[in-house]
Protein backbone atom coordinates (compact mmCIF):
# COMPACT_ATOMS: atom_id res chain seq x y z
CA UNK A 1 0.00 0.00 0.00
CA UNK A 2 1.52 3.35 -1.31
CA UNK A 3 0.18 6.76 0.16
CA UNK A 4 0.57 10.10 -0.84
CA UNK A 5 1.52 12.79 2.22
CA UNK A 6 0.53 16.03 2.71
CA UNK A 7 2.68 18.58 5.19
CA UNK A 8 2.15 21.83 6.41
CA UNK A 9 5.35 22.80 7.08
CA UNK A 10 8.60 23.78 4.69
CA UNK A 11 11.62 24.49 6.80
CA UNK A 12 13.18 23.59 9.94
CA UNK A 13 11.41 20.86 12.05
CA UNK A 14 9.37 20.66 9.00
CA UNK A 15 12.32 19.94 6.63
CA UNK A 16 13.26 17.41 9.08
CA UNK A 17 10.35 14.95 8.38
CA UNK A 18 10.52 15.92 4.70
CA UNK A 19 13.64 14.09 4.50
CA UNK A 20 11.84 11.35 6.58
CA UNK A 21 9.27 10.83 4.53
CA UNK A 22 11.27 10.97 1.01
CA UNK A 23 13.04 7.60 2.47
CA UNK A 24 9.83 6.23 3.14
CA UNK A 25 9.23 3.47 0.83
CA UNK A 26 5.12 3.27 1.78
CA UNK A 27 5.01 7.08 1.20
CA UNK A 28 4.64 7.52 -2.86
CA UNK A 29 4.29 11.96 -3.03
CA UNK A 30 4.66 14.38 -0.33
CA UNK A 31 2.41 17.52 -1.11
CA UNK A 32 4.21 20.49 0.57
CA UNK A 33 1.85 23.42 1.53
CA UNK A 34 3.34 26.93 1.52
CA UNK A 35 0.86 29.41 2.79
CA UNK A 36 3.07 32.50 1.42
CA UNK A 37 3.03 32.83 -2.75
CA UNK A 38 6.69 33.94 -2.65
CA UNK A 39 7.77 30.90 -0.75
CA UNK A 40 5.91 28.39 -3.13
CA UNK A 41 7.49 30.15 -5.90
CA UNK A 42 10.57 30.07 -5.07
CA UNK A 43 10.63 26.51 -3.98
CA UNK A 44 8.47 25.81 -7.42
CA UNK A 45 11.92 26.88 -8.86
CA UNK A 46 14.52 25.21 -6.57
CA UNK A 47 12.46 21.49 -6.75
CA UNK A 48 14.31 18.98 -8.44
CA UNK A 49 12.65 16.03 -6.36
CA UNK A 50 10.04 14.58 -8.13
CA UNK A 51 8.10 12.80 -4.81
CA UNK A 52 7.42 16.11 -4.00
CA UNK A 53 5.05 18.68 -5.21
CA UNK A 54 4.47 22.27 -3.45
CA UNK A 55 1.24 23.72 -3.61
CA UNK A 56 -0.31 26.74 -2.66
CA UNK A 57 -3.76 26.12 -1.59
CA UNK A 58 -4.95 24.02 1.18
CA UNK A 59 -7.65 22.55 -1.25
CA UNK A 60 -4.70 21.03 -3.27
CA UNK A 61 -3.43 18.52 -0.39
CA UNK A 62 -7.25 16.72 -0.62
CA UNK A 63 -5.21 13.75 -2.77
CA UNK A 64 -3.02 13.25 0.64
CA UNK A 65 -4.15 10.22 2.19
CA UNK A 66 -2.63 11.58 5.53
CA UNK A 67 -1.78 14.93 6.74
CA UNK A 68 1.48 16.40 8.83
CA UNK A 69 0.75 19.66 11.01
CA UNK A 70 4.61 20.62 11.58
CA UNK A 71 3.97 24.44 11.21
CA UNK A 72 4.13 27.38 13.90
CA UNK A 73 2.21 26.09 17.30
CA UNK A 74 -0.35 29.22 16.92
CA UNK A 75 -1.38 27.79 13.47
CA UNK A 76 -1.87 24.54 14.33
CA UNK A 77 -5.80 24.39 15.86
CA UNK A 78 -6.47 26.65 12.73
CA UNK A 79 -5.20 23.60 10.16
CA UNK A 80 -6.80 20.67 12.25
CA UNK A 81 -10.31 22.50 12.02
CA UNK A 82 -9.58 23.15 7.46
CA UNK A 83 -8.12 19.50 7.72
CA UNK A 84 -10.68 17.82 9.51
CA UNK A 85 -12.99 18.30 6.53
CA UNK A 86 -11.15 16.34 4.26
CA UNK A 87 -11.54 12.92 6.96
CA UNK A 88 -7.95 11.76 6.92
CA UNK A 89 -5.95 11.04 9.85
CA UNK A 90 -3.62 14.27 11.14
CA UNK A 91 -0.42 14.02 12.67
CA UNK A 92 -0.11 17.09 14.31
CA UNK A 93 3.42 18.31 16.35
CA UNK A 94 2.77 18.96 19.97
CA UNK A 95 1.23 20.79 21.26
CA UNK A 96 -1.52 21.23 18.82
CA UNK A 97 -3.24 24.45 20.54
CA UNK A 98 -2.18 27.89 21.58
CA UNK A 99 -4.85 29.31 24.03
CA UNK A 100 -7.56 27.80 25.86
CA UNK A 101 -10.10 28.80 23.42
CA UNK A 102 -8.47 26.31 21.23
CA UNK A 103 -8.45 23.84 23.46
CA UNK A 104 -11.58 23.85 24.72
CA UNK A 105 -12.42 23.93 20.85
CA UNK A 106 -10.05 20.77 20.30
CA UNK A 107 -11.50 19.16 23.47
CA UNK A 108 -15.49 19.35 22.17
CA UNK A 109 -14.68 17.56 19.33
CA UNK A 110 -16.57 14.29 18.52
CA UNK A 111 -15.01 11.05 19.17
CA UNK A 112 -14.79 10.22 15.96
CA UNK A 113 -12.29 12.97 15.32
CA UNK A 114 -10.46 13.01 17.95
CA UNK A 115 -9.89 9.35 17.00
CA UNK A 116 -8.15 10.79 13.32
CA UNK A 117 -5.69 12.77 15.30
CA UNK A 118 -2.52 12.09 16.60
CA UNK A 119 -0.52 14.94 18.63
CA UNK A 120 3.26 14.26 18.22
CA UNK A 121 4.54 13.62 22.06
CA UNK A 122 7.45 11.43 20.31
CA UNK A 123 8.97 9.78 23.53
CA UNK A 124 6.26 7.90 23.90
CA UNK A 125 7.25 5.92 21.01
CA UNK A 126 11.27 5.88 21.93
CA UNK A 127 13.27 3.17 23.41
CA UNK A 128 13.54 4.60 26.61
CA UNK A 129 9.60 4.59 27.19
CA UNK A 130 9.55 1.17 26.29
CA UNK A 131 12.69 0.03 28.37
CA UNK A 132 11.02 1.77 31.19
CA UNK A 133 7.59 1.11 30.33
CA UNK A 134 8.31 -2.28 30.42
CA UNK A 135 9.94 -1.85 33.97
CA UNK A 136 6.89 -0.54 35.62
CA UNK A 137 5.27 -3.94 35.19
CA UNK A 138 7.75 -5.88 37.76
CA UNK A 139 8.89 -2.71 39.84
CA UNK A 140 7.60 0.53 41.23
CA UNK A 141 8.57 4.07 39.50
CA UNK A 142 8.93 6.46 42.30
CA UNK A 143 10.84 9.59 40.65
CA UNK A 144 11.43 10.70 37.81
CA UNK A 145 13.96 13.31 37.21
CA UNK A 146 14.98 15.56 34.32
CA UNK A 147 17.74 18.06 33.80
CA UNK A 148 17.60 19.64 30.20
CA UNK A 149 19.72 22.76 29.78
CA UNK A 150 21.23 24.60 26.47
CA UNK A 151 23.35 28.31 26.97
CA UNK A 152 21.49 30.30 24.62
CA UNK A 153 20.61 32.94 27.02
CA UNK A 154 23.78 34.45 26.63
CA UNK A 155 23.57 34.40 22.91
CA UNK A 156 23.36 37.92 21.22
CA UNK A 157 21.51 36.56 18.39
CA UNK A 158 18.93 35.20 20.67
CA UNK A 159 18.31 38.35 22.11
CA UNK A 160 14.82 38.81 20.81
CA UNK A 161 13.75 35.33 20.28
CA UNK A 162 10.43 34.15 20.33
CA UNK A 163 11.77 31.93 23.29
CA UNK A 164 12.20 34.81 25.52
CA UNK A 165 9.70 37.34 24.34
CA UNK A 166 6.65 35.28 23.97
CA UNK A 167 4.13 35.91 26.60
CA UNK A 168 2.77 31.83 25.95
CA UNK A 169 3.25 29.31 28.28
CA UNK A 170 4.12 26.93 25.68
CA UNK A 171 6.77 28.77 23.62
CA UNK A 172 8.40 29.75 26.83
CA UNK A 173 11.27 27.10 28.48
CA UNK A 174 8.91 25.24 30.67
CA UNK A 175 6.45 24.68 27.68
CA UNK A 176 8.84 24.48 25.10
CA UNK A 177 11.58 22.07 26.49
CA UNK A 178 9.20 20.67 29.47
CA UNK A 179 6.05 19.26 27.37
CA UNK A 180 7.18 16.40 26.31
CA UNK A 181 8.90 15.19 29.25
CA UNK A 182 5.55 16.70 31.20
CA UNK A 183 3.52 13.92 28.57
CA UNK A 184 5.81 11.21 29.15
CA UNK A 185 5.30 11.57 32.83
CA UNK A 186 1.58 11.38 32.89
CA UNK A 187 1.70 8.49 30.38
CA UNK A 188 3.94 6.41 32.89
CA UNK A 189 2.59 7.72 36.43
CA UNK A 190 -1.22 8.01 35.66
CA UNK A 191 -3.34 10.33 37.44
CA UNK A 192 -1.87 14.30 37.90
CA UNK A 193 -2.82 15.53 41.74
CA UNK A 194 -0.68 18.56 41.97
CA UNK A 195 2.22 20.51 39.93
CA UNK A 196 4.17 23.47 40.01
CA UNK A 197 6.22 25.76 37.26
CA UNK A 198 8.28 28.34 38.39
CA UNK A 199 10.20 30.54 35.95
CA UNK A 200 12.85 32.49 36.45
CA UNK A 201 15.58 34.99 34.76
CA UNK A 202 19.11 33.87 35.39
CA UNK A 203 20.57 36.06 32.47
CA UNK A 204 20.63 39.79 32.82
CA UNK A 205 17.79 41.39 31.34
CA UNK A 206 15.35 40.68 34.25
CA UNK A 207 12.36 40.47 31.78
CA UNK A 208 14.13 37.38 29.77
CA UNK A 209 12.40 34.37 31.32
CA UNK A 210 15.44 31.17 30.72
CA UNK A 211 15.13 29.12 33.37
CA UNK A 212 12.25 26.84 34.85
CA UNK A 213 11.54 24.02 37.36
CA UNK A 214 8.81 21.85 37.42
CA UNK A 215 7.33 19.69 39.89
CA UNK A 216 4.51 17.24 39.82
CA UNK A 217 2.84 14.76 41.91
CA UNK A 218 0.88 12.14 41.00
CA UNK A 219 -2.17 9.82 43.02
CA UNK A 220 0.05 7.00 43.08
CA UNK A 221 2.30 9.30 45.79
CA UNK A 222 5.03 9.01 42.90
CA UNK A 223 6.54 12.76 41.83
CA UNK A 224 8.48 13.73 38.88
CA UNK A 225 10.92 17.08 38.99
CA UNK A 226 12.47 18.97 35.98
CA UNK A 227 14.87 21.40 35.68
CA UNK A 228 15.06 23.25 32.40
CA UNK A 229 17.50 26.35 31.53
CA UNK A 230 18.80 28.07 28.70
CA UNK A 231 21.34 29.85 31.11
CA UNK A 232 23.23 26.58 32.02
CA UNK A 233 25.90 24.42 30.20
CA UNK A 234 24.75 22.27 27.92
CA UNK A 235 22.86 18.67 29.52
CA UNK A 236 20.44 16.16 27.93
CA UNK A 237 19.95 13.47 31.36
CA UNK A 238 16.73 12.06 32.15
CA UNK A 239 16.77 9.62 35.04
CA UNK A 240 13.96 6.79 36.36
CA UNK A 241 14.00 6.04 39.99
CA UNK A 242 12.66 2.43 40.56
CA UNK A 243 12.52 0.54 44.22
CA UNK A 244 15.23 -1.72 43.15
CA UNK A 245 17.19 0.07 39.99
CA UNK A 246 17.49 3.30 37.77
CA UNK A 247 17.52 3.72 34.46
CA UNK A 248 19.20 7.02 33.11
CA UNK A 249 19.42 8.56 29.44
CA UNK A 250 23.04 10.51 28.97
CA UNK A 251 24.90 11.53 26.28
CA UNK A 252 22.83 9.58 23.12
CA UNK A 253 22.99 6.11 25.64
CA UNK A 254 20.67 4.50 28.15
CA UNK A 255 22.49 2.64 31.31
CA UNK A 256 20.50 0.94 34.20
CA UNK A 257 22.38 1.27 37.82
CA UNK A 258 21.18 -1.83 40.24
CA UNK A 259 19.71 -4.23 42.40
CA UNK A 260 19.32 -1.58 45.15
CA UNK A 261 20.82 -4.17 47.98
CA UNK A 262 24.33 -4.31 47.17
CA UNK A 263 26.69 -4.36 50.43
CA UNK A 264 30.63 -4.21 51.19
CA UNK A 265 32.68 -6.22 53.28
CA UNK A 266 31.06 -4.41 56.40
CA UNK A 267 27.46 -4.79 55.49
CA UNK A 268 26.99 -1.08 54.27
CA UNK A 269 25.35 -0.44 51.39
CA UNK A 270 27.40 0.49 48.25
CA UNK A 271 26.45 2.19 45.09
CA UNK A 272 25.50 -0.56 42.45
CA UNK A 273 27.47 -1.43 39.03
CA UNK A 274 26.31 1.13 35.80
CA UNK A 275 25.19 -1.27 32.77
CA UNK A 276 24.86 0.09 29.32
CA UNK A 277 21.45 -1.01 28.00
CA UNK A 278 21.07 0.83 24.61
CA UNK A 279 22.91 3.19 22.62
CA UNK A 280 21.34 4.82 20.02
CA UNK A 281 22.88 5.69 16.40
CA UNK A 282 21.58 8.87 16.58
CA UNK A 283 20.20 11.01 19.75
CA UNK A 284 16.93 10.39 21.42
CA UNK A 285 14.97 12.83 19.96
CA UNK A 286 15.45 12.13 16.74
CA UNK A 287 15.22 8.38 16.97
CA UNK A 288 11.94 8.85 18.70
CA UNK A 289 10.51 11.38 16.01
CA UNK A 290 11.13 9.19 13.34
CA UNK A 291 9.80 5.88 15.54
CA UNK A 292 6.57 8.21 16.43
CA UNK A 293 6.05 9.12 12.40
CA UNK A 294 6.48 4.96 11.60
CA UNK A 295 3.74 4.33 14.22
CA UNK A 296 1.53 7.39 12.73
CA UNK A 297 2.13 5.19 9.42
CA UNK A 298 1.77 2.14 10.01
CA UNK A 299 -1.94 2.93 12.04
CA UNK A 300 -2.96 4.84 8.95
CA UNK A 301 -2.11 1.72 6.48
CA UNK A 302 -3.57 -0.87 8.88
CA UNK A 303 -6.49 1.47 8.82
CA UNK A 304 -6.71 1.89 12.80
CA UNK A 305 -7.91 4.70 14.57
CA UNK A 306 -5.57 6.49 17.04
CA UNK A 307 -6.63 5.78 20.96
CA UNK A 308 -8.49 8.95 22.47
CA UNK A 309 -6.32 8.32 25.54
CA UNK A 310 -3.19 9.63 23.58
CA UNK A 311 -5.62 12.52 22.41
CA UNK A 312 -6.73 13.40 26.40
CA UNK A 313 -3.05 13.12 27.82
CA UNK A 314 -2.09 15.56 24.76
CA UNK A 315 -4.50 18.21 25.87
CA UNK A 316 -4.03 17.96 29.62
CA UNK A 317 -0.41 17.98 29.16
CA UNK A 318 -0.75 21.27 26.87
CA UNK A 319 -3.67 22.70 29.21
CA UNK A 320 -0.81 22.87 32.45
CA UNK A 321 1.21 25.07 30.99
CA UNK A 322 -1.37 27.58 29.58
CA UNK A 323 -2.90 27.44 33.51
CA UNK A 324 0.95 28.80 34.07
CA UNK A 325 0.46 31.99 32.44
Amino acid sequence: MYLAAGIIGYRNHSLKIIRFLLKEKKISKIFVYCYKSTIYQKKLLQNKNKKIIYVNKLDDLKKSKLFFITSPSVTHTYYIKKLLFFKRPIFCEKPGFSSLSQYHFLRKLKNINKKRIYFNYNLLHSKLFELVKKETENDRLINISVNSCIGISFLKKFKNNWRFTSNNGLERIAGNLGVHHVNFSISLLGNLKRYCIAESAIANNKKKIDTASINLNFSNKSTANFFLSYAAPMTDRIEFYFSNKIIFYENGSIYEIGPRNIFDKCGLFKRPKKKLIHKFVINLSEDSLFASIKFFIKTVIENKNFKIAYFNNALATGKLFLKSV
